[in-house]
């Protein structure tokens, strides 16, 4: 049985990269259910240092045959670290602003 899933369109060495990419989707999931709702904080700053791993393998290892595949995941992976931390300042200005600062 051929896994083409996890073959088609990656370098040849990169086929690990689409469990990777699962993985990632699961632990953004974890994160989000197993993560207190009162400790929102730490549930960011998880995510965050997740997605920043991810950002370093993916540009580390560039693993799409085509350049543009490579381009889109890595712009995809930054957008998605700009919405957590744009999330994370969000929530510190409203901590600030409920503590009367």
């Amino acid at each position: 049985m051929h896994l083409h899933l996890l073959s088609e369109g990656r370098k040849k060495n990169a086929y690990w990269y689409e469990i990777l990419i699962m993985l990632r989707k699961f632990a953004t999931v974890c994160i989000g259910l197993l993560v207190p709702y009162d400790q929102s904080l730490l549930q960011m700053n998880l995510a965050l240092g997740m997605i920043v791993g991810f950002i370093i393998l993916q540009l580390v290892f560039w693993p799409f045959e085509h350049q543009f595949v490579n381009v889109v995941e890595s712009t995809s992976l930054i957008l998605q670290f700009l919405t957590v931390y744009a999330g994370s300042l969000s929530h510190s200005l409203d901590q600030e602003s409920a503590s009367g600062i």
